[in-house]
């Protein structure tokens, strides 16, 4: 079934291909080749400015906006800086029981950390 498919999908794209890629070299002359709309930093001023109008009728939350600024700084930060060490990690084994006893570890483990 799946090389059904794909010769199907091969086959609309030589049809298409006359019609398509005229018009999308005349897209890429009038809007641009791959330029994005903002940068990142204007991205992150667009949220930081929509931000403090949470509850004014916008419907980006301040949960939202923070995601965001995630998301536009994950290219700039480096696996060091996001990733958690193993030493700070609590870890229980794959046949243990969570029980009270377990827990109360993770709580400890919890409250050592924050």
């Amino acid at each position: 079934m799946y090389g059904l498919s794909v010769g199907f999908v091969r086959i609309l794209m030589i049809i298409c291909y006359p019609i398509a890629y005229p018009i999308g070299k005349v897209l890429d002359l009038v809007l641009g080749h791959g330029d994005d709309l903002f940068r990142r930093a204007q991205s992150k001023a667009l949220v930081s400015i929509h931000d403090p109008e949470v509850g004014k009728g916008v419907e980006l939350t301040h949960d939202k906006a923070m995601i965001i600024n995630g998301v536009l700084d994950l290219t700039v930060k480096t696996v060091e800086e996001a990733m958690t060490p193993i030493e700070s990690r609590m870890c229980l084994d794959v046949d243990s029981k969570l029980d009270w006893e377990a827990i109360g570890k993770i709580l400890a483990c919890v409250r050592m950390c924050c």
